[in-house]
């Protein structure tokens, strides 16, 4: 059973984090559904290196972990509310569709990196994360490009945890393209 809490970034505060004990002695669920979670990643560059920061993504983690529950990640683009200072330190703030997805594609690996030194590699490995192809950005972004963008992120997260649950919303991406045309 899944216990879909929406954003990250607006389940991030104390009252909430406190609930999810007694959620889970209510009803017994096991993974953690949230989307967002990337918005809380911070980006910081010295000299010509870029460096990611997850600590805030950690605090959320570690309240789902001391739950009893597995996180499950949805990764898919949605537009944020509004747009983010402009000197923020957040690598995510208001981009388009396309640059969305190449940013995840360099911060996922550095991210399940990260997560495995702090958690473990098997804990990491039973997690979900999910990918899917918003039909409301398809004018700007085509399901060719997302199928595309979607192998190269489950090549990519494989490399490191080649048996990470990776799901994507509506359609298999490991049907033959023909099919997936069809549909």
């Amino acid at each position: 059973t899944i216990l879909n809490v929406g954003s990250a970034d607006s389940i991030f505060f104390e009252p909430f984090l406190r609930k999810l004990n007694e959620f889970q002695q209510l009803v017994s669920f096991r993974y953690c559904r949230m989307y967002g979670l990337f918005q809380l990643v911070t980006v910081y560059v010295s000299g010509n290196k870029t460096y990611y920061g997850f600590e805030l993504v950690f605090q959320n983690l570690d309240s789902i972990i001391k739950a009893g529950l597995i996180p499950f990640f949805d990764f898919g683009y949605r537009p944020f509310p509004g747009h983010r200072n402009p000197l923020s330190t957040f690598v995510f703030n208001s981009d388009p569709v396309d640059i969305y997805y190449e940013k995840l594609l360099a911060v996922l690996p550095e991210f399940l990196r990260a997560a495995c030194n702090r958690y473990g590699r098997e804990a990491v490995g039973q997690w979900g994360l999910e990918f899917h192809f918003s039909y409301q950005n398809s004018q700007n972004y085509t399901f060719w490009q997302f199928l595309t963008m979607f192998r190269k992120m489950e090549a990519a997260s494989r490399a490191i945890l080649p048996d990470v649950r990776i799901g994507g919303f509506g359609f298999d991406a490991a049907l033959p393209e023909d099919t997936l045309q069809g549909m």
